[in-house]
């Protein structure tokens, strides 16, 4: 649907869309760029003076540009369509379990029976996936949301997705630029790529613009995107695959779903922590607010009083199976890393290299707002 709407505005603004055409060839020209492409078995041409990249994560415009598309974090992802979904109406809910963490699922119903339903993990060079996307997708629709979806029909077979949620090495070049999974402009915290779509297509038409303005569309010129994206999204970028790069040690999943845990029985007590949480999550608020000292001060009173509760309902069996779980992730987390020392040691450095990385953009962006 929201293809749909963007393809219709872009046609009133003048664009020219044309479907099925699959890009075989890029090359620069003295004025500017030309691309080949193969649309039903006949070969054709376009030239332009900036060809903007928006071609996803498989992005034959970013190789074009000497990127590799396939090295990094990625956020694979399966999903399905469902219809005649009577149980729930505008439904959104996450579920973080066990087998498929360092990850999560989700079902969004909306109020004409539809819903999207489906499960994403992070692939990481140093931690590869061991489960089957697929099968883990199965057991949580047949098991999660079998009440949820009773008398509901899937509309075709799942789906499968990928992105990388790893900063590409370039996102410009001489009359280049990509936007969107194209520039892996991914949440590293949640995958979703849709708004990190629309930032970097708004910035990357302002510098467009400018560009053509000026009859200088250089990759100078046009660094005035990488700025502008930079500037505007980097510090809860960051900020995001600080969190990211910490949850997605396996040894360690067991301590952070009893983090997930504790916070979840939070956010069920009280808006604010609810709304504070979710916007971080969902990236709907600045997530570099999970390190900021004003906006966990704010948050100081909602936490303080659940707390009395939280402790009051924790019946002896709650706080003993409580404890073991914490007790089994320290001990988890032990024996993977005398098991494992390299790969986490590699870990461990990658922990700190971007938390000091992001500590420097967060003072760079406190010095430019000053």
């Amino acid at each position: 649907m929201l293809d749909h709407i963007l393809v219709r505005h872009a046609r009133k603004c003048g664009a020219r869309f044309l479907d099925g055409h699959a890009v075989k060839r890029i090359e620069h020209t003295p004025e500017g760029v030309k691309v080949e492409t193969v649309s039903n078995g006949q070969t054709q041409h376009f030239s332009g003076k900036i060809l903007i990249g928006a071609d996803g994560a498989g992005s034959r415009v970013s190789r074009f540009l000497g990127n590799t598309v396939t090295r990094g974090t990625k956020a694979l992802s399966v999903r399905a369509y469902f219809t005649g979904v009577t149980k729930c109406e505008s439904y959104t809910r996450m579920y973080f379990n066990e087998p498929f963490f360092p990850g999560y699922a989700w079902i969004f119903a909306d109020d004409r029976g539809g819903a999207n339903v489906g499960l994403g993990i992070v692939a990481d060079p140093n931690f590869p996936v061991t489960v089957d996307l697929k099968e883990q997708f199965k057991r949580f629709v047949d098991t999660d949301l079998a009440d949820l979806l009773d008398g509901a029909q899937q509309s075709g077979p799942p789906a499968g997705g990928w992105a990388l949620v790893s900063r590409a090495a370039t996102r410009i070049g001489e009359r280049i630029m990509l936007t969107g999974d194209a520039a892996n402009c991914v949440d590293p915290l949640n995958g979703g790529g849709i708004h990190k779509a629309m930032e970097s297509a708004w910035y990357a038409a302002q510098a467009a613009t400018a560009a053509l303005g000026s009859g200088d569309c250089s990759a100078k010129s046009l660094d005035a995107y990488e700025q502008a994206l930079r500037r505007a999204v980097d510090p809860d970028w960051r900020s995001a695959e600080l969190l990211l790069t910490m949850g997605k040690n396996p040894h360690l999943k067991h301590l952070s779903l009893a983090l997930l845990e504790r916070i979840g029985g939070m956010v069920r007590q009280d808006q604010s922590i609810a709304d504070f949480c979710s916007g971080i999550f969902s990236g709907m608020v600045p997530q570099r607010n999970f390190l900021s000292p004003g906006a966990l001060v704010a948050l100081l009173p909602s936490i303080v009083s659940v707390m009395p509760s939280m402790l009051t309902n924790l019946e002896p069996k709650k706080m003993a199976s409580l404890s073991a779980h914490i007790a089994r992730g320290v001990l988890g987390g032990l024996r993977g890393v005398m098991t494992n020392p390299a790969q986490n040691f590699a870990w461990g450095v990658e922990l700190s290299t971007k938390a000091m990385a992001l500590g420097g953009n967060l003072v760079e962006s406190m010095g430019v707002r000053n």
